[in-house]
């Protein structure tokens, strides 16, 4: 279309957002697998490169430069026909969000916080975030959250209660 600058791809990369637990990663492999795309785990790139867990990585560098570090990671990928799963604190980097946005559409995983309550345990040993850097409450970082993953989702399935293959249905019926 004359006058536009947006890149064209061959195939759409699906990104997954959500809160620690709602089953990005699972359903992120559960769906390449189904679609037939390569599956990205971005706290695994984070690992994996720095040779640490997520909560090393928080303890070491403290807060900011983690989500620094996370940005940059989800930044860096730019892999066409995969499925992304994001940290659940990369929506707190509107700049990993824009990149993400570019690379196909984005879908948040919406799980309830009585479900999620049921699915975590402490949420310091999974690495998990405050913006702020202040430990907090699972109440508090899902209001927290939640309207940035609303705001970034181009599609937003509710999957409280599923298993992952009825999950992977729903993700699969809202992108058709």
């Amino acid at each position: 279309m004359p006058g536009t600058c947006s890149k064209t791809r061959k195939s759409e990369t699906i990104t997954l957002i959500g809160m620690p637990a709602s089953g990005k990663s699972t359903l992120g492999c559960a769906l390449a697998h189904h679609l037939n795309k390569q599956f990205i785990d971005a706290d695994k790139r984070i690992e994996s490169a720095h040779h640490k867990t997520l909560e090393q990585l928080i303890d070491e560098y403290g807060v900011a430069r983690f989500l620094q570090i996370e940005s940059d990671a989800v930044c860096s990928i730019d892999d066409e026909n995969a499925v992304i799963s994001t940290g659940g604190s990369a929506v707190y980097s509107a700049r990993a969000m824009e990149h993400v946005a570019t690379l196909g559409r984005i879908i948040y995983l919406e799980v309830s916080l009585n479900e999620l309550e049921k699915r975590l345990g402490n949420l310091q040993e999974r690495g998990v975030v405050a913006r702020n850097g202040s430990v907090v409450s699972l109440q508090q970082l899902y209001s927290e959250r939640v309207p940035l993953y609303r705001r970034y989702a181009n599609l937003t399935v509710h999957i409280d209660g599923t298993t992952v293959q009825e999950a992977l249905q729903i993700v699969i019926n809202a992108l058709q």
